[in-house]
């Protein structure tokens, strides 16, 4: 009776190890099966994320790569770029170089849910902007290079990390003559102003600030012998000697914060600090005192 019992009970033990495998190795459990069909969706996802890198103008130029440009999620600053990335780049440099009657377009991606709060009317122009200064650091002309931001939907990405986010095409034709036209008459001498909160050095854009550097940045791509000057000024409060230094402080950090995310030339902005010699309000008011804490950035032609 003992041995039938012992028998019945490894008989069982052997049913519930070989249920056991049977569910475990062969597939056949529910959350295996949904586990592999969310693992093959996710390797699509990821072919179409990973897009390469491809620029050409039709049949007269051609260079690309298996890895694209990559950003991280709400950041405009580019990834470390492959040797293969770098030099379909700098292919495309010198094709630019080499043919003035060509306009590269690079249009930059970005998505409904990313933070920017930088010197651009968008994240994916601040893109197209980092892509730029890269192609001009390998020779290609500024002039011969634009920039565009677009949220198409059709941004992708994997582990925080986008991969298609940048698109090239070229085109013989533009319409430079036009905007620098109208950029000269708003802003030639014309003071984009930026203020600041007693003892604070935040800078806080507006979208029409945004755009007025946006289109500073392409009047100094497109006219050569201009520069911007960046000038710093105080209200009254404290010795002057303090304000001199304090509104000289304000134009220097403004002028890093233009280099740093406009991408212009740290050579063509000058800076000064003028301390309270040139209110615009009456100081005897706290809103004419925060009107006078500004920096003032003036496009400046030869």
């Amino acid at each position: 009776m003992k041995k039938l019992l012992l028998y019945g009970l490894l008989l069982v033990l052997l049913g519930i190890l070989a249920w056991w495998f049977y569910k475990t190795y062969l597939g056949l459990d529910s959350g295996n099966t949904k586990t592999t069909i969310s693992d093959t969706s996710l390797a699509g996802a990821d072919d179409q994320c990973h897009a390469p890198l491809q620029i050409s103008d039709g049949a007269n130029f051609s260079s690309e790569s298996d890895q694209n440009v990559r950003f991280l999620h709400s950041e405009f600053k580019n990834l470390s770029i492959s040797a293969r990335t770098e030099n379909a780049l700098k292919e495309t440099a010198r094709y630019v170089a080499k043919n003035g009657d060509r306009f590269l377009l690079i249009t930059g991606r970005y998505a409904e849910d990313e933070n920017y709060t930088g010197i651009l009317p968008n994240l994916g122009m601040a893109r197209a902007k980092m892509i730029k200064n890269i192609l001009t650091g390998f020779t290609a002309p500024a002039n011969q290079i634009e920039v565009q931001g677009i949220n198409d939907g059709a941004t992708c990405f994997i582990k925080d990390t986008l991969s298609n986010g940048l698109r090239f095409s070229f085109t013989d034709t533009n319409n430079n003559a036009s905007r620098l036209a109208r950029i000269k008459a708003r802003l030639l001498d014309q003071a984009v102003i930026l203020h600041f909160a007693k003892g604070s050095d935040r800078i806080d854009l507006t979208t029409q600030q945004r755009q007025d550097f946006a289109d500073l940045s392409f009047y100094l791509d497109h006219v050569p012998n201009t520069g911007l000057a960046v000038n710093g000024y105080t209200d009254n409060q404290g010795t002057a000697e303090d304000n001199l230094q304090l509104s000289q402080n304000w134009a220097q950090n403004v002028r890093a914060y233009i280099v740093r995310n406009a991408g212009i030339n740290s050579n063509r902005l000058s800076t000064r600090g003028l301390g309270n010699t040139k209110p615009i309000a009456s100081n005897d008011t706290a809103e004419g005192r925060a009107k006078n804490r500004r920096v003032e950035i003036i496009l400046l032609e030869e």
